[in-house]
């Protein structure tokens, strides 16, 4: 997990260099549940970081991997939590500036977390990351 963490800083900082790539920074805006996702972007494809520090949880901290499909953002998060390694698939809504996290039926599919009907997905209802600026 280390090494994809130290892989995929690297990618970020080469990239980041890039006049194609732009970073965008997002946190969240209800007060008790922190989540700071920091992207990179370039055309479709992001990659970053994430953490979820979620009231009367543990912090989840990992990397994502992704691409924006048109105003929904399909993102893959491997993060680790009390020492185990996870991965499941995160989806946003973006709207103004604003990420929208979406929930729906998921399932474990070779280990991982997926969304079974995205058609049942619904954003709004949970998590809203706000776009800031990044430090």
């Amino acid at each position: 997990m280390k090494i994809l963490n130290v892989l995929v800083m690297m990618w970020i900082v080469f990239t980041a260099c890039s006049s194609k790539e732009k970073t965008e920074c997002y946190t969240s805006l209800d007060g008790k549940n922190d989540v700071e996702l920091k992207l990179v972007i370039s055309g479709n494809h992001v990659a970053g970081d994430m953490d979820y520090h979620l009231e009367g949880k543990d912090l989840n901290s990992g990397v994502v991997d992704g691409e924006f499909l048109g105003d929904t953002l399909k993102l893959i998060y491997r993060f680790e939590s009390e020492g185990v390694e996870s991965e499941r698939e995160i989806l946003f809504l973006k709207q103004e500036g604003k990420l929208a996290e979406g929930y729906g039926p998921m399932e474990q599919e070779g280990g991982n977390m997926v969304f079974t009907d995205w058609e049942a997905v619904e954003f709004g209802k949970g998590i809203i990351l706000k776009k800031e600026d990044c430090k």
